[in-house]
């Protein structure tokens, strides 16, 4: 969309690790398989801008649950276990 698309589509899809990978996670196993499609658009009037960073620690919220807060209620979340990400939401001004 910065180089000038009017829209975008993003697919992602995780599932649950198969039986020979599982000795190599660290901690509890909590996570569910799932997938989500988005259709990015330009809001109307200001941009929104996201950003994704790298964060020191997790809030514990499992990944799928933190994400569908910040699509519906625009609260700022931390996304995953051991290498945890920040996502925030802001607006400019125009």
């Amino acid at each position: 969309m910065a180089e000038g698309a009017e829209a975008v589509l993003v697919c992602y899809a995780d599932d649950v690790l198969k039986a020979p990978y599982l000795p190599y996670v660290n901690g509890a196993n909590r996570h569910h398989p799932f997938s989500i499609s988005l259709l990015l658009t330009r809001p109307e009037g200001a941009p929104l801008v996201c950003r994704l960073s790298r964060a020191a620690a997790s809030d514990g919220e499992m990944p799928e649950a933190a994400l569908m807060r910040f699509l519906l209620d625009g609260a700022d979340t931390t996304l995953g276990e051991g290498q945890p990400w920040r996502l925030e939401r802001a607006v400019h001004a125009a």
